[in-house]
């Protein structure tokens, strides 16, 4: 396989105090046409002007560890050409610009929307052209025209929220989008992205992605025992058998851990650390990630009131950045209830918002709230005691 013409890694891109391009990847193949793709505003223009060095030095601080064109560093005597975007019309004027660039015999020819605005013969035209002279060199070219991009690329990149989501060759990608990204843009356009400066509290709850998967599952040979977060959240079901319970902790090697709430005597044998429930949920829950933090399990007892364990994981899995709506399809999955009762999914709610505010520095107390929605006693994890489930 030949050397690629260019090789970029561990791209970011600033302007002013605004970030326009993050952690951008990817090489380009000596001969042959990608189309650089994406919604308006997500970076295409602004990646060949830093590639062909067609701005002002002092326009963008960049940074990256890898930036080769035709086998050495980029530099201002080192880079592609660029025919940058309305620099030419009408047709032929455009063309003599294409001829002209291409007669300095370019490795690489960037070429930012050539047939923005213009007819589609003569846009064929323009694409034609390109597509020869992708015949024995690189073309990088932006385009918002799909159907030009599927007749005449060989391979698509797609840049979206100043982040590459694809490099996939172009049949593929108009067959079958290798990200959800890719597949909002190729049906509408645009693409539903996060900004590169959008604190992750700020972004919209079904968008957040948290460093950490939930997956309800059995931890042990029966339900008693359950895994919310693989090494880091369980639920206990103490019941009326906390021999039974003890056995299911050691059968999950589960014998150092944390709880909250007094420990029945057939739990003592094992290495067990009690935390108190301080009266504000919010610390409860900063007690609980700092355990895990430290490696430690936790493990939430269940027995009694059967909604106080799920709730008060749903505020943990809150308080480490899942949206509510998704923690309460776990509490209820924990409760083996088709969902919570409004009041239950409420208080997740204006949890989150909790959250959110204490994050930008509002002490909520401030932000008129109603308090006993966000207040809670010690008692929210049940006490482990003898009773029926």
């Amino acid at each position: 396989m030949p050397d690629p013409i260019l090789s970029i890694a561990d791209l970011n891109l600033r302007a002013a105090d605004k970030r326009i391009l993050a952690d951008v990847a990817f090489s380009l193949p000596p001969v042959g046409m990608t189309a650089l793709m994406g919604p308006v505003g997500s970076g295409k223009s602004t990646l060949l002007k830093w590639l062909t060095r067609n701005a002002a030095p002092h326009v963008y601080d960049a940074n990256w560890s890898l930036a080769i064109y035709h086998g050495r560093p980029i530099d201002e005597g080192n880079v592609p050409l660029l025919y940058a975007q309305l620099q030419a019309q009408p047709l032929d004027a455009l063309m003599a610009s294409l001829e002209k660039l291409c007669a300095a015999d370019p490795r690489l020819l960037c070429v930012d929307e050539p047939t923005a605005h213009m007819s589609r013969a003569d846009a064929n035209v323009v694409m034609k052209y390109l597509h020869r002279v992708a015949q024995d060199r690189a073309v990088l070219l932006v385009t918002h025209h799909q159907e030009d991009a599927r007749t005449y690329a060989d391979q698509v990149m797609l840049l979206a929220g100043g982040r590459m989501h694809e490099l996939t060759p172009a049949a593929q990608f108009f067959r079958d989008p290798q990200t959800d990204i890719g597949r909002q843009f190729l049906g509408s356009g645009s693409a539903m992205t996060i900004g590169l400066d959008t604190p992750e509290h700020h972004v919209r709850p079904d968008l957040r992605q948290p460093s950490f998967a939930t997956n309800v599952s059995s931890a042990g040979a029966d339900d008693r025992l359950r895994m919310i977060v693989d090494g880091q959240l369980y639920m206990l079901d103490v019941g009326d058998d906390p021999d039974r319970a003890a056995q299911a902790l050691r059968a999950a090697g589960l014998n150092a851990m944390i709880t909250m709430g007094d420990i029945d005597s057939a739990l003592v044998g094992l290495d067990i650390i009690c935390l108190t429930a301080p009266q504000d949920e919010r610390a409860t829950c900063q007690m609980v990630d700092a355990q895990i933090a430290e490696g430690r399990p936790v493990v939430f007892l269940r027995n009694g009131d059967a909604a106080a364990a799920p709730r008060a994981i749903a505020r943990q899995l809150i308080f480490m950045g899942l949206g509510a709506h998704r923690a309460a399809k776990v509490a209820a999955r924990l409760q083996d209830v088709p969902h919570l009762s409004p009041e239950d999914e409420q208080h997740l709610w204006d949890f989150e918002l909790v959250c959110e505010l204490a994050k930008d520095g509002i002490d909520p107390a401030a932000a008129e709230i109603d308090p006993p929605r966000i207040t809670w006693s010690a008692d929210v994890v049940a006490r482990p005691r003898a009773a029926s489930r």
